[in-house]
């Protein structure tokens, strides 16, 4: 539900009936009244003097199950039962409730967000009634356009004054941030400013708001397994690395870093010099780890899965797709394909539970972190049908002590038919090489064509489908016939144009039948190659 339907009607607006007035703070301040009168009715009667004396013998009960070691208790004072700090103890758990309804708290800067929960946990908040109430919401959400302004100003005051990486003048590509961690793991006050760099980086990009939780849990995750090694977020948008004594390096592009500073020449025009307000006049572009193109998914869609926690369950493993943030349908749907897409096969078509073959923790910890996925066209990533992997494996033959290959390996599709302990995966996307991983295949993440040219490796059989588009298929086969060992054996799903040209010099070619339509998304039609060395 969003913000906006937390709102009464204003009385300047026509009524059109009790019901079009009622809304959620109305509601909430009626559930908070009710309480109310609970715990002053409860002060009313522990502290009259008729039940005074009541009061002491609960005092002697529990010292006497204290001396007979039954806990500790202690004592029940009339001071425990006055009204005014109880309503305050009641005030917060409200405003607490009322600012989850809202994405508030989540597009607030670091530094106003921590004081807002500071308040709460304090019990120092404004008297829960519904004049205050409104106001509050109504002026927080009149600031939220002076929250990014302020996010980027909380972000540049949060750099780390030891370290010459940073400067007084603006923001550089390299920046550092101290004390994210401390002994007791995450600092949340400080690691919001890394929070809040993420959400303004992803407003830049116009991809939506991340929840903060997001980014806590991949900086986590890289201190406590990877510490010291760079990360990428969000596709590279922004890259970083922890180190054990709490300090996370940053690195964003140029034209962040421009927009960046952009937005403090606005809020400081005579403390920014000119050169740190000038547009790149040529983006340096550096090596990214996918060299095709990759789908980049909303935020959305990121922060509903989250929290989601897979779990073993009957040999495979099991994990729900909870909608706690009240996501739109599209949004959902949009979350459903993605969870399709890395395997997980969704229970009775009707609920949110997704069996998986393989513990996917990994691979969605990758997805959250990198923020996108392979885009299937560029990757020509189509999966091969059960019954043409079948089929091809038939063919192919396997027998023990042999060593098989596959290229291009996708998810396994094809792998799944042959041994595991002595079949070799090459995979370019490096999310479907964790994805191989976790279901235990030996996996190099690379350009098969690149790779060809330079392992040293060769294989008894070799199971491929190659990508098809601009005259793929016939250079992956023929890179893929160089490996394979004297009397190697290499089976190919190809397209139906390449039947009966025999291009591999020294093989024998046998090509199969036509199968039509058998994948899904394309009206390709498919044909397999079963081609032998002669010597």
């Amino acid at each position: 539900m969003g913000a906006q339907e937390l709102f009464l009607l204003e009385d300047s607006e026509p009524a059109v009936n009790a019901t079009t007035r009622y809304d959620l703070i109305a509601a909430m301040c009626a559930q908070r009244k009710a309480e109310l009168e609970k715990i002053e009715y409860v002060s009313h009667v522990v502290q009259s003097d008729a039940y005074s004396e009541a009061l002491t013998h609960f005092n002697s009960a529990a010292a006497q199950q204290s001396r007979k070691g039954h806990g500790s208790f202690g004592t029940l004072s009339k001071g425990l039962f006055d009204v005014e700090p109880a309503r305050r103890a009641l005030d917060a758990v409200y405003w607490g409730k009322t600012l989850a309804l809202t994405d508030i708290m989540d597009c607030m800067p670091a530094k106003r967000r921590t004081e807002w929960k500071e308040q709460i946990y304090a019990g120092d908040c404004p008297e829960f009634v519904e004049e205050n109430v409104r106001a509050t919401i109504q002026a927080l959400m009149a600031d939220r356009d002076k929250f990014f302004a302020e996010r980027v100003d909380g972000v540049f005051q949060g750099l780390s004054s030891d370290h010459v990486t940073n400067i007084p003048s603006g923001f550089r590509v390299r920046m550092i941030l101290a004390y994210i961690f401390d002994d007791h793991g995450i600092s949340h006050r400080n690691a919001g400013v890394i929070c809040d760099l993420r959400a303004v980086v992803a407003r830049i990009m116009k991809r939506g708001e991340p929840v903060h939780t997001l980014t806590e849990k991949a900086l986590s995750e890289a201190r406590n397994h990877a510490p010291g090694e760079w990360h990428e977020l969000d596709g590279g948008a922004i890259r970083f690395k922890c180190f054990m004594i709490g300090t996370v390096h940053i690195q964003v592009d140029e034209e962040i870093a421009y927009e960046l500073n952009s937005v403090l020449a606005a809020l400081y025009p005579n403390a920014i010099p000119s050169e740190f307000r000038e547009r790149p006049k040529r983006r340096v572009k550096r090596p990214r780890m996918f060299c095709l193109e990759q789908k980049r998914l909303p935020f959305g869609v990121l922060n509903l899965i989250a929290n989601m926690e897979p779990k073993p369950s009957c040999g495979n493993w099991s994990c729900e797709l909870n909608n706690y943030l009240g996501a739109d349908k599209i949004t959902v749907t949009e979350a459903r394909r993605l969870l399709e897409s890395i395997g997980g096969v969704r229970l009775y078509n009707t609920s949110d539970y997704y069996n998986f073959d393989y513990d996917p923790t990994q691979v969605l910890r990758a997805i959250m972190d990198c923020g996108s996925i392979p885009e299937h066209k560029s990757h020509q990533y189509y999966p091969t049908p059960e019954s043409i992997g079948k089929e091809a494996a038939q063919k192919l033959d396997p027998q023990d002590g042999e060593d098989f290959l596959e290229p291009n390996a996708g998810q396994g599709n094809l792998a799944q038919f042959l041994p595991k302990m002595t079949t070799l995966a090459v995979e370019i996307s490096a999310l479907h090489c964790k994805i191989l991983e976790q279901k235990g295949y030996t996996v190099v993440h690379a350009d098969f064509l690149a790779w060809a040219k330079t392992t040293p490796k060769r294989f008894s059989k070799i199971l491929m489908n190659p990508p098809y588009s601009q005259g793929r298929a016939q250079m992956h086969v023929e890179a893929a016939a160089t490996l394979l060992k004297s009397k190697g054996r290499l089976v190919a799903v190809l397209p139906e144009s390449m039947r009966g040209k025999d291009f591999l010099p020294g093989f024998d070619h046998e090509w199969s039948q036509l199968y039509e339509n058998e994948f899904d998304g394309t009206g390709v039609s498919t044909v397999i190659l079963t081609a032998n060395r002669r010597t």
